[in-house]
């Protein structure tokens, strides 16, 4: 089975379906959105300690990129696993089966 939105095979542990209305596949593009920004707000809390970029207004603007670049890459791969939990808690839980 193939994810509509990643074209990548979808891997579910609890037999939550792939998402196949519109309105499962917003949700689950939703889901991602919700791991990315967590991805990134994570990302900033950790760099915070560091100045790998410089300071000023040059390093806070490539900070910024590479935080909210990492962030989608980290999302994508599925590396969290957020957005499949929480897709798969709110499809068992909704009305959306």
């Amino acid at each position: 089975m193939i994810n509509q939105i990643t074209n990548r095979p979808m891997v579910t542990g609890s037999g939550a379906k792939e998402p196949q209305t519109a309105e499962e596949k917003q949700l689950y593009k939703a889901c991602m959105e919700f791991e990315t920004l967590f991805a990134q707000q994570l990302l900033t809390v950790m760099q915070n300690s560091t100045n790998f970029f410089g300071s000023g207004i040059g390093g806070d603007f490539y900070k910024s990129m590479f935080q909210e670049e990492m962030a989608k890459q980290m999302a994508r791969d599925d590396s969290l696993g957020i957005a499949k939990m929480m897709y798969e808690q709110i499809i068992s839980t909704n009305s959306l089966k």
